[in-house]
């Protein structure tokens, strides 16, 4: 009969035979590790009956930890993660020969950058278009001889009236008395 903890060794074997990424790994035996605090003897014991009462225990979960500890989202995300394993368990973990043959899909990940954005000098932002019209600038710059900096991010299609509202902001917080900063 298969146990819970035989879950947390599928999770194991399948991070050191490169099945799940070591970063997947850890995050699915967290979730495991939070619901394992609300199983009774027979779900300790059973995989199946834990699969059969995985909508009861995720109820128990969530009265314990949600809005606590965790947000409703987290704890909707660990419950996918523990279905995932569940499914892979069933998959490839009771039969050792179903591993090898196993090929897990690879999610691939990449930076978005703002095209064609080319920085000039402190602070200035040479003009160029661009298509995405959610991209944002970030601009640093160092104030009181690098002792201080400041920073901003603002849309790359900011428009003269926000550019007005952030001067007067500026403004409004700028010191009268400058020689009290050591200039």
């Amino acid at each position: 009969m298969n146990n819970f903890k035989d879950l947390i060794a599928f999770v194991d074997k399948a991070v050191r035979n490169r099945k799940y990424p070591k970063n997947t790994g850890h995050g699915i035996k967290r979730a495991l590790q939070l619901f394992q605090e609300e199983l009774n003897e027979d779900e300790l014991n059973s995989v199946d009956k834990f699969e059969e009462n995985i909508e009861q225990i995720y109820k128990s979960v969530c009265s314990k930890h949600g809005g606590k500890d965790f947000t409703d989202t987290s704890l909707a995300t660990y419950k996918s993660r523990v279905q995932k394993v569940l499914k892979d368990y069933k998959t490839y973990g009771i039969d050792p020969t179903k591993m090898a043959s196993w090929t897990p899909r690879v999610v691939q990940r990449t930076k978005r950058s703002i095209p064609n954005a080319v920085q000039k000098g402190k602070g200035s932002i040479e003009d160029h278009e661009i298509a995405n019209a959610q991209a944002i600038v970030r601009i640093d710059l160092p104030l009181r001889g690098n002792s201080q900096k400041f920073v901003i991010e603002v849309p790359w299609d900011i428009t003269k009236n926000e550019v007005a509202t952030l001067t007067a902001v500026l403004e409004s917080l700028s010191s009268k008395d400058e020689k009290n900063l050591n200039l």
